[in-house]
């Protein structure tokens, strides 16, 4: 997988370049296309890191 790709949740992968807004506390993650998907403790953890 090409270093830009991150699983967040066990159902999405997504392109960190893509990333708009990350929401620690309701643990979503808004695309640059507007969509909010929901992102696991990990997959956050992995995000931020």
């Amino acid at each position: 997988m090409n270093r830009h790709f991150i699983r967040c949740h066990k159902s999405y992968v997504i392109n960190t370049q893509n990333v708009r807004t990350i929401n620690k506390k309701t643990r979503e993650i808004t695309l640059a296309n507007g969509e909010v998907i929901p992102a696991s403790v990990r997959g956050l953890k992995k995000l931020i890191s």
